[in-house]
């Protein structure tokens, strides 16, 4: 196993995203192969340009091992592609990672099927409710929910994936001691708790605008297909699609309002072939080959779509609409044991049995429409609220 500080070494005077490092590795075995040659045989790498060659020359080893300290100081380990957990699925896309810096675990995220989830960072109340039900669902039936932990739609398909008691994966575009969004400086807490915060920037790294595009490829290549909510023309998420595109992975699009400039870049990933999609249930059953032996008796149609995912200890059953679980039935027995905010209560008082259309909710409660379904959400993640199609909400009153 090459020693650390040679991968990293390679990664700082490349640049991350390089795709030389992988022109590197076809002419030497390791890294240090490399490092240890002179330059005339590392002339044998044909892409390699004066600049290139000057910059390996002025990083040193010492620079790579200073890395390595920072990372002992701040509670972060290194993966590098000859580690065991270093995930395949990054080793093989354009421009691999020399080193991946991690708090939390990747163990065994090869063998998970793993969805990316992006879009604007400045959603509407339709986006924010679509990222929230479609990535609770996809969490709660054992999908692994990667994102950027931007602002925005980031942040609710990760916060939704935890909401479901899921792990979540979040790849930064700066060191993991940089406190960047700061706004999300707990949540970050959370996703290394259960998940993984992952980066290939080292310590100390700021979050420079340039930093994520080219981040942006390793949330399309960890994951199987990627999930575009809600973005305008030139939102970032949709260079994390193109990526998607290039690596071969599936790409899918929350269709919206036409009208709407927060859907010009996933109406026109529409156009160009990208799957439309209105519930996880769609993104689920993209995946039953690719699962086969993990998946039963998967129909959209159906009312009842049990799913069984890889390390499951139990098979976890997924609805036409909202989920109907042992803690949801005891929650209905007696509500006024819920430990609920009040505005939920406002909401449940409200509804009934019949399915209720959105507006006709916002009407009767005094709230801003987000905030009311943001409600709607807690109350369906809670199982209380069952939704509907045409975007209406009633009482789940199940208690089986």
């Amino acid at each position: 196993m090459t020693p650390k500080e040679y991968w990293i070494w390679l990664q700082l005077s490349l640049g991350q995203g390089s795709g030389k490092l992988d022109d590197i590795l076809l002419q030497f075995d390791t890294p240090e192969a490399f490092y240890r040659a002179d330059e005339r045989e590392r002339r044998a790498v044909r892409t390699l340009t004066a600049a290139d060659f000057a910059r390996l020359k002025r990083t040193g080893l010492a620079e790579a091992q200073k890395v390595i300290k920072d990372c002992a100081r701040i509670g972060c380990r290194i993966l590098t592609p000859d580690d065991g957990e270093f995930p395949s699925r990054l080793r093989n896309i354009y421009g691999m990672p020399g080193a991946l810096y991690v708090q939390g675990s990747l163990a065994d995220i090869d063998q998970i099927l793993t969805i990316a989830m992006v879009g604007t960072r400045t959603p509407s109340d339709y986006g924010k409710y679509a990222a929230k039900r479609i990535g609770y669902d996809l969490a709660r039936e054992g999908a692994v929910i990667a994102s950027g932990c931007a602002v925005g739609i980031d942040t609710l398909c990760h916060r939704a994936a935890l909401a479901a008691g899921k792990p979540t994966i979040a790849f930064l575009g700066c060191g993991l001691d940089v406190d960047y969004p700061a706004e999300n400086r707990q949540l970050k807490r959370d996703i290394a708790a259960i998940g993984a915060l992952v980066t290939e920037y080292p310590p100390g790294t700021p979050p420079l605008g340039r930093n994520f595009p080219i981040r942006n490829r390793l949330i399309s290549g960890i994951s199987l297909g990627t999930v575009v909510v809600e973005a305008p023309s030139k939102s970032g998420s949709l260079i994390t699609a193109e990526y998607a595109l290039e690596q071969g992975k599936d790409v899918f699009a929350v269709p919206n309002n036409i009208f709407s400039g927060l859907s010009a870049g996933t109406t026109r990933l529409l156009k160009q072939g990208a799957n439309p999609i209105d519930s996880a249930a769609d993104v689920l059953m993209q995946y039953r080959g690719y699962l086969a032996g993990n998946v039963q008796n998967l129909s959209k149609n159906s009312p009842e779509m049990p799913l069984i995912i890889k390390k499951d200890p139990e098979p976890k059953r997924m609805t036409a609409s909202a989920p109907v679980t042992k803690k949801a039935a005891a929650h209905t027995v007696d509500m006024e044991k819920l430990e609920l905010s009040a505005e939920a209560k406002a909401v449940w008082e409200v509804l009934s049995e019949r399915p209720m259309p959105a507006d006709e909710i916002f009407a009767k409660v005094d709230m801003m429409m987000g905030d009311m379904l943001a409600v709607l959400t807690e109350l369906e993640i809670e199982g209380l609220v069952r939704s509907y199609p045409g975007n209406q909400f009633g009482r789940n009153n199940d208690t089986e």
